[in-house]
């Protein structure tokens, strides 16, 4: 998966995110990526910067953090670390005002 489409399959689960809170703008976004993807987190930022524009998420600081394959990690939502298998995507928190 090429960063254009790994951004925007991840803008359009953070949208329905954003519905479902029923948020009318969004100030932050915490999402988490496999390494596998082989993007980077500057990247990603840079490419949500674009993808928020003319939306409820313009403006919005974009936190990203790329999940080494083997790394020990919690999934959001639990409280059990499990292995990095490389192609996790997880969004973390959609915050309004």
């Amino acid at each position: 998966m090429d960063l254009s489409t790994l951004a925007n399959a991840l803008m359009s689960q953070l949208q329905q995110t954003a519905e479902i809170r029923a948020l009318s703008q969004v100030m932050r976004v915490h999402v988490m990526v496999g390494a596998l993807y082989e993007v980077s987190a500057t990247m990603l930022v840079e490419s949500f910067a674009r993808a928020f524009e003319g939306t409820s998420f313009q403006g919005a600081d974009a936190e990203v953090r790329i999940i080494q394959v083997g790394e020990r990690f919690t999934p959001p939502g639990t409280d059990e670390a499990v292995t990095a298998n490389g192609f996790e995507i997880f969004i973390v928190d959609v915050v309004g005002p």
